[in-house]
């Protein structure tokens, strides 16, 4: 997959179709506009010839690792031509795509209501009898509810990434990374505690520089307000 003739597709097929709320960010498109979530459809070239994926995915910009979303599924898989041209009946299919299935996928997921949603569906999905306790996820419900104005349940789910350091150290083999999302959850919760507002801008700084890492500034800036 060429990610430029990639790109050049998008703006003379998809985009031009797709009409207002979409903007181009890097080699993923955005629905805008964009506030502590982003809603994005993002391509993912296949390991094996000229293949690629199309993952439509919704990210809480306030967690500091973009990386980690947990809110997305695959649209589809499709062959990469060389040419934009080349890409007008591709184009077609993947507009298709993204307006039966990812425009209602962010409507659900998209806002922060939305994306608490969610998270309490994953949490539901967890396995009480495995006693499984996913730290990313207590993380992000920490700031989702402090997001939403909720310190009360915000402290409930900072409460559950602490017990979740506490079981990794005691393993035999800790992983640093549950550490480090505990204390950053740590952090945040203490500073709820003294100024609400001190918080929502650790958060800030969070959706901030993640979206400069997705592309996003200066293309759909995020309005980071409720």
């Amino acid at each position: 997959m060429d990610t430029q003739v990639w790109i050049e597709a998008l703006r003379r097929h998809v985009l031009p179709a797709l009409g207002d709320g979409w903007e181009l960010a890097g080699d993923s498109l955005v629905h805008t506009p964009v506030g502590w979530t982003a809603a994005r459809v993002v391509p993912q070239p296949s390991q094996y010839g000229s293949a690629f994926f199309l993952h439509a995915q919704v990210q809480l910009l306030a967690e500091p690792e973009p990386e980690s979303y947990t809110c997305g599924f695959r649209l589809g898989r499709w062959e990469a031509p060389g040419t934009p041209a080349a890409y007008a009946p591709i184009a077609a299919q993947v507009v298709d795509a993204i307006v039966s299935r990812a425009v209602p996928f962010f409507d659900r997921y998209g806002s922060l209501d939305g994306y608490l949603s969610h998270l309490k569906e994953r949490s539901a999905d967890l396995d009480p009898g495995q006693e499984w306790i996913d730290v990313l996820l207590d993380e992000e419900l920490t700031y989702v509810h402090l997001l939403l104005g909720d310190l009360p349940a915000a402290e409930v789910a900072a409460a559950y990434a602490g017990r979740a350091a506490e079981r990794n150290r005691e393993d035999p083999h800790p992983l640093d990374w549950v550490e480090e999302a505990a204390g950053r959850v740590s952090r945040v919760i203490a500073a709820a505690r003294r100024d609400p507002a001190e918080a929502r801008e650790m958060l800030a700084g969070h959706a901030r520089a993640n979206a400069d890492e997705l592309w996003l500034a200066g293309r759909a800036t995020p309005v980071l307000s409720r």
